[in-house]
């Protein structure tokens, strides 16, 4: 599984956001951390429809959609259940 976290500024959301990815990544999950106006971001952003930072997304390792969250940063526990265990 893969998680990827877009954020878009230095708001308390989005340091939340990093620090989740930062967790799960000292857990061997496979986290990618992105700016929003990153272009590396924008196909991310346009194949998943994301229109709200923080985002944290989690997909098969193909990129088969299993969850999205947006505006808001989910408990890590909720990632981990989305993300399978490792």
């Amino acid at each position: 599984m893969k998680v990827s976290i877009l954020t878009r500024d230095e708001s308390p959301e989005s340091r939340e956001a990093t620090r989740l990815g930062e967790d799960l990544s000292a857990e061997g999950y496979l986290v990618t951390q992105l700016e929003w106006e990153a272009e590396d971001s924008q196909g991310l952003i346009e194949l998943y429809d994301i229109y709200s930072a923080p985002a944290v997304l989690v997909t098969t390792d193909n990129g088969v959609y299993i969850e999205l969250w947006q505006g808001s940063v989910p408990a890590l526990s909720e990632v981990r259940y989305k993300a399978g265990n490792v």
